[in-house]
């Protein structure tokens, strides 16, 4: 079975790694990329091959929150 690729946007460094350790440790997931804020998610998101099949946003960020960025989403 395909890995549910996973793209995280979170501003706590901490918080970020745990995530990704935990999901990139569990069978089935693979995340793809961390991003601190909205703006790196849509920047990263437009210039990478591989999309994600799902996106974790932190919904309270300096910049763009997390509620904006996942206007942006498509």
């Amino acid at each position: 079975m395909k890995d549910i690729l996973i793209a995280i946007t979170e501003d706590d460094s901490l918080i970020a790694e745990l995530i990704q350790e935990y999901l990139n440790n569990s069978e089935g997931y693979k995340v793809l990329f961390t991003v601190p804020e909205g703006q790196a998610l849509l920047t990263k998101l437009a210039t990478c091959e591989t999309l994600p099949d799902v996106v974790l946003v932190d919904l309270k960020m300096e910049g763009m929150d997390g509620i904006a960025t996942t206007k942006h989403l498509k």
